[in-house]
């Protein structure tokens, strides 16, 4: 983590490692790591256009026009904008309870993104007026142009024509100004949301819950983003047009106003129902989505072994059974929501026209009359969307209460409550108390890798094992904890599967909660970083050589002992290429062996490590491998001022530590040099009694020949100077397509939607709704003519409205019915 950002000063931040595993906050990336912000090498940045542009260049985007026009490769040279960049992003604290968590989460966010917010809702208000605004100067037009002849005719109508131009010019760029900030707000929110939720994971947090959390609700907040100015300005709009509507046409415009709010109990119904489906369908989506990671995440396994079809058949039947048929339910519930925010518009006009014709005895003008039609198609948008808002909003806020008691632990109190002072003399860390990890899910172990027992001590090599450690109790801890680590030692860490060896190595590492106000992890030295070698090897989709060096700078002669500590040498030669072979897609090129031996080479490359933390580096790797690793590690590495901490299964090595800790059930039951562990009888659990046991004769057997000696002349390296060989790209750059959609492509959409039957209807419904729609509005102008005398109307003959309103009346029922 960047000691800059606001998160690396609170106490819960963990110190920085140097491991197989990325940091989940922005500003650690390492260098050469790409990231999305990053430009191409060569290519000089420079500050976002849009820091310099004038107000009109923002309201008009005049400033991309550059951007665009540049040549493709100039486009990447934009840095991003500063109020954007993701250390401005993190938030500075999160709540202290879990009962505000999400109310406090939720403040933090307004507070960050608040003058975004605030001149999104000055151009909000700007678009309201001119909405409102345009019906008004709309109906003083016609109303110009129906009258009789008048001198000033020309000036004011160029006047009223000019400034309804401006009106609509000024509110379109207010909109698309509104649209672009609460966009940006909305981004700018989401992204801090997944910041901390892959810091909570990072953490020892639930993967595949962080993963939905991002995918789902991470992305409904940020939609709902968009629509946070409709909160405050739908009301607002709804006072005003109704307003206005009383004073063009008087009490008759109540008819129509109740007529919309009439709807609001079925779309509050539509909206239970959209959130009723929602909520059935979030288990199985959360349930495909880990399934569907989880294949992804071992594609090579599944498919050599063949078990692709019966690990995917759950989700295929769960996604064409159950879920398609809420999917289903939703949509048609979601079409009944379009039907009525599309006829209830219609319904409102007619039903106003007709009462203030027939009962409140009104002619209607063409002023009155378009002016009437305008701000009921404006009201339209503030009654419909209230109850779109707020089924947005509710879902939204479930969202919000998910991600906040996501990572209200880990954040607000922190994994690990570190002493301020550092232990004394030369500890390097110092653990005490209770520490629990994996509370949010268990975590899937393969029953091979459970299977590994005291039989695979036996033999020494426990071949290509996976998360052997990570628990399958949700609610693990370790307990009891009162150790101290020293420089310039070297200790094992020993007990059955899943005993909490790898959970012990992540409590040093401040990635598990303490429990209890006594529980705490001292360093000496906070800045210092942890070289740290997980069991599962993260690996870059990059060269060797980037792996191991993981964006630290090359060192020749530290390169060159990193590999031939690692055994890499000898694989090195037997490719083309060497360390600059490009391994793919998690390291889908190399053995388990080799990406374990690159995994700890990165570890050990840095040479500011104090602490180094090695989570059972030679389970992957064959029995003399093994040995000779070990050996070169302890000859020329491990002693040299640093403290070592390694967890191992093979018995055969414990002789050659300084210390070993054996952890059974969540506790340190035995802590010493290795003659006091075997000497050792008081052992009451029958468990680690019979291991105890194993371990004893397995080093019995094996302790005179398990190391042959390697002389310190084997150790000795050579600088790696030379430069890298030219590289082989293993993985091409992707190819986008540019230009405009073909029409191969809609021909393929719409054979998938059903074809031509399907391509018909769509016509055939689109060309009555718009003819219906004209025919309308057709109707409404002809009927307005007739104000003091009587029209013609494709040779049918209607009085005028003094004389009778229902002809007009049922023709005008006529086209409303049909058009439905």
């Amino acid at each position: 983590m960047d000691p800059s950002s606001p998160l690396a000063a609170a106490p819960a931040s963990p110190p920085s490692v140097h491991s197989g595993e990325p940091s989940s906050v922005p500003a650690s990336v390492p260098a050469g790591v790409p990231s999305p912000s990053s430009v191409p090498a060569g290519v000089p940045s420079k500050p976002w256009p849009e820091q310099a542009s004038s107000l009109l260049s923002q309201l008009s985007f005049s400033y991309l026009s550059p951007l665009f026009s540049a040549p493709k490769a100039s486009r990447w040279a934009y840095d991003v904008h500063p109020a954007d960049a993701a250390d401005n992003l993190l938030l500075p604290a999160l709540p202290a309870s879990a009962e505000t968590a999400a109310r406090g989460l939720t403040r933090l966010l307004f507070h960050a993104n608040r003058p975004m917010i605030l001149r999104s809702a000055c151009f909000q208000l700007v678009f309201v007026v001119t909405s409102c605004s345009q019906p008004l100067l709309l109906r003083a037009l016609i109303n110009l142009v129906t009258a009789p002849a008048d001198p000033s005719f020309y000036w004011w109508g160029s006047v009223l024509s000019l400034l309804l131009g401006l009106v609509s010019a000024v509110g379109a760029l207010s909109n698309q100004r509104v649209l672009h900030l609460s966009q940006r707000v909305g981004h700018r929110v989401r992204t801090a949301l997944i910041a901390h939720i892959y810091g909570r994971a990072a953490k020892g947090g639930g993967r595949n819950v962080a993963q939905t959390l991002v995918v789902v609700d991470c992305d409904k907040i940020r939609e709902t983003l968009y629509e946070m100015n409709l909160v405050w300005s739908c009301p607002l709009q709804f006072v005003i047009i109704t307003v206005l509507l009383l004073v063009l046409i008087g009490p008759s415009a109540l008819l129509g106003i109740l007529l919309l709010l009439s709807l609001l109990p079925a779309i509050r119904v539509i909206v239970g129902l959209l959130h009723a489906y929602r909520v059935k369908r979030t288990p199985m989506i959360d349930e495909r989505v880990n399934r569907t990671s989880e294949f992804l995440r071992n594609v090579k396994t599944f498919k050599l072994n063949f078990w692709e079809e019966q690990y995917l058949k759950p989700v295929i039947e769960t996604r064409e059974g159950p879920e398609q048929a809420l999917i289903l339910r939703e949509l048609w519930v979601w079409g009944c929501t379009l039907l009525i925010m599309v006829m209830s518009p219609v319904i409102s006009t007619y039903g106003v026209f007709v009462f203030y014709v027939s009962v409140a005895g009104g002619i209607l003008t063409p002023g009155d009359t378009f002016a009437v039609i305008c701000l009921i198609g404006a009201l339209r948008f503030p009654v419909n969307n209230a109850g779109k808002l707020m089924g947005n909003l509710a879902t939204s806020w479930q969202g919000m209460v998910r991600v906040a008691d996501y990572i209200y632990d880990e954040t607000a109190h922190g994994s690990i409550r570190r002493e301020l002072e550092p232990p004394p003399g030369d500890v390097v860390v110092e653990v005490k108390g209770t520490f629990a990890a994996g509370a949010e899910e268990p975590a899937a172990v393969e029953a091979d890798s459970k299977k590994h027992s005291a039989a695979a001590v036996q033999a020494g090599d426990e071949g290509d094992t996976e998360e052997d450690e990570i628990d399958a109790d949700p609610s693990f801890r370790l307990s009891g904890l009162d150790l101290s680590f020293r420089k310039d030692t070297l200790t094992a860490v020993i007990g059955p599967v899943g005993s909490g060896k790898s959970t012990l190595l992540r409590t040093m590492l401040a990635l598990t909660r303490a429990v209890g106000d006594g529980s705490s992890v001292s360093v000496a030295d906070r800045a210092a970083p942890v070289a740290y070698a997980p069991q599962s090897p993260f690996i870059l989709n990059a060269t060797i050589r980037d792996n191991i060096l993981f964006g630290s700078e090359f060192d020749g002669r530290r390169y060159a002992e990193v590999v031939k500590i690692c055994c890499l040498r000898p694989d090195f030669d037997q490719i083309d290429e060497g360390d600059n072979t490009e391994i793919g897609e998690r390291g889908v090129t190399l053995s388990g062996g080799q990406k374990a031996r690159v995994s700890l080479a990165r570890a050990l490359y840095n040479p500011h490590s104090q602490l180094i933390l090695l989570d059972d580096p030679l389970s992957a790797l064959d029995a003399e491998t093994g040995k000779r690793v070990f050996s070169y590690l302890e000859q020329s590495y491990l002693r040299k001022g640093v403290c070592v901490v390694m967890v191992t299964h093979a018995a055969y090595l414990l002789s050659n530590f300084d210390r070993v800790l054996c952890v059974y059930g969540g506790r340190v039951e035995i802590d010493g040099e290795w003659g006091d562990v075997q000497k050792k009888e008081e052992i009451t659990e029958p468990g680690l009694r019979d291991f105890m046991s194993t371990i004893r004769a397995v080093d019995q057997e094996k302790r005179q020949r398990s190391l042959s000696a390697v002389s310190q002349d084997d150790v000795e390296v050579q600088f790696e100077t030379s430069a890298p060989k030219e590289s082989k790209k293993l993985i091409q750059e992707e190819i986008h397509e540019e230009g405009t959609v073909s029409l191969g492509t809609f021909v393929f959409w719409f054979k998938a939607a059903g074809g031509w039957p399907f391509v018909i209807l769509q016509v055939l419904f689109l060309a009555g709704d718009r003819f219906f729609y004209a025919a309308t509005e057709f109707w409404l102008a002809r009927w307005t003519e007739a104000t003091t005398a009587g029209i013609n109307v494709l040779g049918w003959d209607f009085p005028a409205q003094t004389v009778d309103q229902n002809p007009y009346i049922i023709v005008y029922s006529v086209l409303i019915v049909r058009g439905a």
